[in-house]
């Protein structure tokens, strides 16, 4: 009995040395391969790379009128409203004129008058007739061009380019033809040697001139639009007395539009005319309209704490519902690259001579490989890869 108790006790012995050399074993033993956790990655993909540069602004008007009129007086009526929308042409307010009709209606009874005492004075000279009548049919001809010149010419005299204007030419041409055919008639009439009819062309000429300057008074006493706008502000009332060119009326033009934005001195450099872009107005946040920079001011904006420049963008079209003063955002496209193989700009740290490091991630082998890369365009969210990479690969995004 005791030797069988000795010998199960040897065998137990025995037993736990092995199993604890098994165990010391196989904890010393490497893990396996496959459980590596493969990192946080991106794709290499195909798209577009852009870059952009931030300009807020506001909207301004680019055709705005303060009208007045070039004759002082009683202001007889105002036809509008401010918020009243016109059409080019029609009467907005009117000067008391009733003076000036008067004066016009003797112009109108003088010229009557001195048209027959020239008629009778040439019918005494018939030999010489046919001639003065050309000339008088050219003067006649040469006065009504001119009094329609400075009619269209009225129109646009509150313009500050107005001298620039096809009308300021047209109405030029109109005086210089009028005395012209003045001349030419002078000269016929000098040509009949008669102290009579000389004198009767001489007084019809001032009597039709009368009547054209009483004329363009009464029109320069009305006010008209100039173009089609909407009021924004009636700056008198009837009964008043106004001086001559004195504002009376702002008017505006609601689809004259432009973007006045600025962009940080880091930014000017980048900006250039005729650049495209996109413009989002906070009025209306479903809209975006395509524009393009038609200015640069290299003036820093003194109205600002910042260092920013204006830049002003034209519209491509104007949406209903905008005014002057509404704020604007705007992204000027500076480049484009599209079909471009790319990666997201937080995970490439481009150096200066456009080259950067990346961890390429290798699924099949489960393990990373460091790659220099060149890289393109940097973007607002991609930049260009130009090579080092093929489209699918997986770079490390951590």
């Amino acid at each position: 009995m005791k030797r069988w108790m000795i010998l199960l006790g040897i065998v137990l012995g025995v037993a736990v040395i092995v199993g604890a050399g098994y165990l010391g074993f196989q904890s010393s033993q490497p893990k396996d391969s496959a459980a590596t956790v493969a990192p946080p990655t991106v794709p290499v993909d195909r798209g577009d790379v852009q870059q952009t540069i931030d300009a807020p602004g506001q909207l301004t008007s680019t055709r705005e009128a303060m009208l007045s009129s070039s004759a002082g007086g009683q202001l007889a009526q105002i036809d509008v409203h401010p918020g009243d929308t016109v059409k080019a042409g029609d009467a907005l307010a009117q000067i008391d004129d009733s003076d000036l009709q008067s004066a016009l209606r003797k112009a109108q009874a003088d010229l009557a008058s001195a048209q027959s005492a020239y008629d009778a004075a040439v019918a005494k000279h018939a030999h010489s007739t046919d001639q003065l009548v050309v000339a008088k049919a050219a003067l006649d001809k040469a006065a009504i061009d001119l009094q329609s010149a400075q009619a269209a010419y009225d129109v646009v005299a509150w313009r500050a380019d107005v001298a620039m204007t096809s009308q300021a030419a047209t109405l030029q041409k109109a005086t210089i033809d009028y005395q012209s055919a003045l001349a030419s008639y002078n000269l016929t009439a000098i040509g009949i040697n008669d102290s009579a009819v000389k004198s009767a062309a001489d007084t019809l000429v001032a009597a039709q001139q009368s009547v054209a300057d009483d004329q363009r008074k009464i029109d320069q006493a009305k006010i008209v639009a100039p173009f089609d706008g909407i009021v924004l502000e009636v700056l008198a009332t009837p009964g008043a007395t106004v001086a001559a060119g004195a504002s009376i009326i702002h008017l505006a033009d609601p689809k004259a539009l432009e973007a006045l934005t600025t962009v940080t001195e880091e930014d000017y450099p980048l900006a250039r005319i005729g650049q495209t872009v996109q413009v989002y107005f906070d009025s209306q946040p479903d809209i975006v309209v395509n524009g393009h920079v038609t200015h640069i001011v290299p003036l820093r904006d003194s109205s600002s704490t910042s260092p920013v420049y204006p830049i002003y963008i034209g519209l491509d079209q104007i949406p209903d519902g905008l005014a002057p003063g509404m704020t604007v955002d705007a992204k000027v496209s500076v480049a484009k690259r599209s079909n471009v193989l790319r990666l997201p700009r937080a995970v490439v740290h481009a150096r200066a001579n456009n080259t950067a490091d990346v961890q390429v991630w290798d699924p099949a082998h489960h393990q990373t490989e460091n790659r220099t890369i060149t890289v393109g365009l940097r973007g607002d969210q991609y930049v260009e890869v130009l090579s080092g990479l093929n489209e699918g690969e997986l770079v490390v995004s951590q």
